[in-house]
């Protein structure tokens, strides 16, 4: 006999016994019940009880009871399963486990026995599909003719192909070609029904991220150096985090599927919240730095106050040096909105989204740039145009602040004063 055969049915017969034999019984009554369980559990025995009850089962990749429980098992489908293939798709043909069963819950030792391998790799279904030399040897040497047996047990791939729905099933349909026959009708499903196998698949996959043997070791390592106050561990554990778990059956799972039995009716549900971003205090300018980050904060606003007043002060002693020394405060105040902006990671401007940045603006802003900044050949250019603008945006908030009309020859004043200033751009 098939060794992994003789194990299940031994499984079987143990378990038997454990639920029949108590501590009251009578050496004669366990005699009698270990009698009875070495011809129920013998092969014969088993492949005519286990045959006759296939019937009751069928296959399926998406069990209609994960929507309602009340649902009859006809309602459930068996999807055409394509070639597996590397395409990214989340899909029932990329999943290992790729089908389930639904019916009668006391049936479902049934599916669990034909699910076993045998010597030739394949499992007893698909070795009855196959009609392999193995498997009629394995019916045959019991003493059963092997046709019957396995037209009984081939009664498991019937699934009833219906057109039928049910309320219960929630399901939406959305008409792609209403006609007034409502026969020819088509339709585009909106809600599908619950295919268990991928289910089931990603709850494998998770707890093998989260149990792996590998996360075992690195935890072990993690606290053998915690214990020796060894600060320098940089093991890295996998995990998948805030994970809901999602029932199904509830304390009845095997009345729902197979597969939900043998997971105990429990799922996994992934987190689908939307990301956190880390909210930006300075935003990057994508055209223009002095139109789209620059703004007359306090700061800046009460240097424009001081400015006006000198301007219009009738004291004009000392006026080219003071006047010198609030627009070099000023040009400090955009050169800190510049150094918010390099604290974003190193090239930020790189990205298509800024790709109508000036150059000599990149330069300015993105610390990918920092050696030509620091390098005395390279920033002259970028310094150069930096100063000129500033001066521009100066004299344009001077206007509009205090509603006067100032022109060239003020823009060029102030330039001339900012280019003594090159120190403060770097």
């Amino acid at each position: 006999m098939e060794p992994n055969i003789t194990k299940f049915l031994e499984d079987k017969k143990a378990a038997y016994l454990k639920n029949k034999l108590k501590a009251n019984t009578s050496e004669q009554e366990t005699k009698q019940i270990n009698d009875d369980a070495q011809k129920k559990f013998s092969l014969k025995e088993w492949l005519q009880d286990s045959a006759s009850r296939a019937k009751q089962l069928s296959y399926t990749t998406h069990p209609a009871k994960f929507s309602h429980p009340d649902i009859k098992r006809e309602l459930s489908l068996l999807i055409t399963l394509k070639d597996k293939k590397e395409d990214g798709l989340l899909r029932t043909g990329n999943t290992q486990e790729i089908s389930d069963v639904v019916g009668n819950a006391a049936c479902l030792d049934v599916h669990k026995f034909l699910s076993i391998k045998l010597s030739n790799n394949l499992s007893i279904i698909e070795n009855l599909q196959q009609e392999t030399d193995l498997i009629k040897k394995t019916i045959t040497s019991t003493g059963l003719s092997y046709a019957p047996i396995r037209n009984e047990y081939m009664q498991i791939n019937q699934t009833e192909i219906t057109n039928k729905s049910s309320a219960k099933l929630k399901q939406v349909y959305f008409p792609i070609n209403p006609e007034k026959n409502t026969d020819t009708a088509s339709y585009h499903l909106l809600s599908l029904l619950t295919s268990s196998s991928i289910l089931y698949q990603l709850k494998s996959q998770i707890q093998d991220i989260n149990f792996s043997e590998e996360n075992k070791d690195t935890r072990a390592q993690r606290d053998n150096a915690k214990d020796k106050n060894d600060y320098e561990f940089t093991g890295k554990i996998n995990q998948v985090k805030n994970l809901t778990s999602i029932g199904f059956g509830g304390s009845q799972p095997q009345n729902v599927s197979a597969l939900n039995s043998q997971h105990g009716g429990v799922s996994f549900l992934l987190n689908s919240m939307p990301p956190v971003l880390d909210k930006r205090k300075t935003q990057p300018p994508k055209n223009d730095f002095y139109t789209n980050t620059l703004w007359v904060n306090d700061n800046i606003k009460s240097l424009f106050i001081y400015l006006n007043k000198m301007v219009n002060s009738p004291v004009r002693e000392n006026m080219e040096k003071r006047k010198k020394d609030i627009l070099q405060q000023i040009l400090f105040q955009i050169h800190l909105f510049a150094l918010r902006v390099r604290k974003l990671p190193q090239n930020w401007s790189n990205y298509p989204t800024y790709d109508n940045l000036p150059k000599w603006q990149k330069i300015y802003l993105d610390e990918a740039y920092q050696n030509i900044r620091d390098t005395k050949e390279k920033n002259h250019s970028f310094k150069e145009k930096c100063l000129e603008e500033s001066a521009r945006w100066i004299t344009n908030q001077y206007r509009e602040l205090f509603s006067v009309n100032i022109g060239d020859a003020e823009l060029k004043e102030f330039s001339k004063i900012l280019k003594q200033s090159k120190e403060i751009i770097r």
